[in-house]
């Protein structure tokens, strides 16, 4: 304890060789079984095991001072108590939030007394609407993680026991832990570097709401996030102790999709453990590393006290996201049964195997030969085939990567597991860049300038219908028209990929093919295909609008000239690389994009 408490007074020693009296004092004269603090700290455990309250807690502490022999040195109120425990205690902070969950009130939001985004005032409101400055509308409580972390591998068993996973041998085909899954071996194979260290941390995020007044009337919800540390073995990963309270986000109503205006402080913890904390001391091994973390798993609404939420309707959401086909209901005549999950466990405690994935090369007509098996009703109509395979393709081809990452098949290739892993949380925007010999730049950067370099084109192959309600489409080549509006580079650790964010004109009334002098005509202003905004800078082809003066508001559509020399056959081994040209900016990419839409949706209705 004396350890863990120096930490918090490496500014004042005064007051740490103050602590180490009382850790050092018997409780009384005589006493040799306890001091003044392990006793204290033994009561307080147990005040904290049965939930008394503070009054009571005082009470005790005067009944059990009578029973001692006088010149005792037990604390006498909670309050003296407290106040000798708080040194063991770590930091925390208390941060002011929207009562909407807008914003935190941190950082260029530290001085704001409203909501600069919904209006609302900072501060508590009476039933009269009359504001309590100084009180606080919404409060969330935030406890850093890294020097938890810290502590823990200060304690001579806990650090040995968070290299478990590392020195356990593995039986193949079965899943007792969470070192097992595809995803732990996913970042193995990503990661080597952060494989190669065992004291690195694997964590997973948990989070539900619950009412702290235990009376189910109320309608108060507070919600507790909490991180798992998955490198201890498993009879000890999921103890209380060792469930980790990071953030308190306080009610009276639940944040939601917001939920991410909080989560935003604990992403940067993650991010500087990501690069690595330097100064960490094993306990164990008696040496000083750098410990690194990652979360791999995030858990929302956790099923608790035997509960379960592995249901018939559960495995039917499951496949209708084409998520584990295998685990599809069976009806039977006179009950359903449902297949054993890849982790399940009988009343002997027993895990059954999990099933090896083949190994198998992607394709987006596998994908839809995949939506036809497990949808049989949908066989037929290509249209939902169609809208399904666009919506699920991403979550069905990490799966396909993470099977075969697990089974060791060998069937994937770096670039496929980067692709299925996603680019990192940043990327760099551009306003000009040349691909394949070609300057491209973004509409505004053109307005700026007298050349036009904005204009592309794209043939895809599109589905039409002539209704609603008709399923069988045809399938023919399109072409779209558009104007460069952003230019995006993405960046999968190992390669680049070149994203343009374009302003698509609709074509149903802003494209007219083979006019009366046989060119072909857009209307720039009639844009349309908003959720399809992006495209892969290496599918379009540069085009140029010339102003149509028979005809206000339509442009003429120019191809630019191929750049392929005569006698050449192939353009790309001549063309010099890809490359940006200036105005390099840095833009965050949104970690759960459904989340962050919905935020920016609240934002700007706010706003009007």
């Amino acid at each position: 304890m004396c350890e863990a408490a120096y930490e918090n007074y490496t500014e004042n020693p005064e007051e740490f060789v103050k602590f180490l009296e009382d850790a050092d004092k018997p409780l009384y004269n005589g006493c040799k079984r306890y001091t003044k603090l392990s006793a204290l700290v033994k009561l307080y455990n147990t005040k904290a095991r049965h939930e008394m309250s503070d009054a009571l807690f005082s009470d005790l502490l005067t009944d059990f001072g009578d029973m001692l022999p006088d010149n005792h040195n037990l604390s006498s109120s909670t309050y003296d108590a407290k106040k000798i425990l708080s040194c063991l205690s770590l930091s925390h902070e208390k941060i002011y939030a929207c009562s909407n969950d807008c914003i935190l009130y941190r950082k260029q939001y530290k001085d704001c007394v409203s909501c600069p985004k919904c209006g609302l005032s900072g501060w508590k409101l009476t039933k009269k609407n009359i504001e309590k400055k100084g009180v606080p509308a919404k409060v969330m409580w935030y406890f850093p993680p890294i020097p938890r972390f810290k502590r823990m591998y200060k304690s001579l068993e806990t650090s040995k026991n968070l290299t478990w996973h590392k020195e356990t041998t593995r039986v193949a085909g079965q899943l007792r832990h969470p070192s097992d899954s595809p995803s732990w071996r996913l970042v193995d194979h990503m990661w080597p570097d952060f494989e190669s260290e065992p004291r690195n941390l694997r964590l997973a995020l948990e989070t539900d709401g619950i009412n702290p007044h235990r009376n189910l009337s109320s309608r108060y919800s507070c919600w507790p996030v909490m991180l798992a540390t998955y490198n201890l073995p498993p009879n000890m990963c999921m103890k209380r102790k060792f469930i980790m309270l990071t953030m308190l986000i306080s009610g009276p109503k639940q944040p939601g999709n917001d939920i991410d205006v909080y989560l935003d402080v604990l992403v940067e913890d993650f991010q500087r453990l990501w690069e690595g904390v330097d100064g960490v001391y094993d306990a164990y091994r008696k040496q000083f590393f750098t410990l690194k973390a990652v979360l791999l798993w995030t858990i929302n609404d956790f099923p608790a006290y035997g509960k379960t939420k592995d249901n018939v309707a559960t495995r039917l959401d499951m496949l209708q996201m084409g998520v584990r086909p295998e685990l599809r209901p069976k009806c039977g005549e006179k009950k359903t049964y449902l297949p054993p999950s890849a982790c399940s466990f009988t009343k002997k405690r027993e895990v059954t195997s999990v099933p090896v994935v083949n190994g198998y090369k992607s394709s987006r007509s596998e994908h839809k030969t995949f939506l036809k098996s497990i949808f049989p009703k949908k066989e037929k109509d290509e249209r939902w085939i169609q809208d399904a395979h666009n919506k699920r393709f991403i979550d069905w081809f990490r799966a396909k990567v993470a099977a075969e990452i697990d089974s060791r098949n060998g069937g994937t290739t770096s670039t496929l597991t980067w692709l299925a892993h996603g680019p990192r949380s940043q990327c760099i925007k551009y306003s000009s860049y040349v691909v394949n010999s070609y300057l491209y730049q973004t509409k505004a950067r053109d307005d700026e300038r007298v050349c036009q370099n904005s204009g592309v084109s794209l043939v895809a192959n599109t589905m039409l219908v002539s209704s609603a309600k008709d399923k069988n489409p045809l399938m023919v080549d399109v072409s779209f028209y558009g104007v460069i509006e952003e230019i995006w580079e993405l960046d999968y650790h190992q390669f680049q990929v070149l994203l343009f964010k374009c302003a698509w004109v609709t074509n149903d009334k802003g494209v007219i093919n083979n006019d009366e002098c046989g060119f072909t005509l857009v209307n720039l202003n009639k844009r349309g295909h908003r959720n399809d905004e992006f495209v892969l800078a290496s599918q379009v082809n540069q085009v140029f609008y010339i102003d149509n003066p028979a005809r206000k508001g339509w442009s003429i559509v120019l191809p630019v000239p191929n750049r392929c020399h005569e006698g050449e056959d192939d353009c790309s081994t001549n063309s010099p690389e890809s490359r940006p040209i200036d105005n390099v900016v840095t833009h965050e990419i949104p970690w759960t994009a459904h989340i962050m839409s919905k935020r920016r949706q609240k934002n700007k209705a706010a706003v009007e």
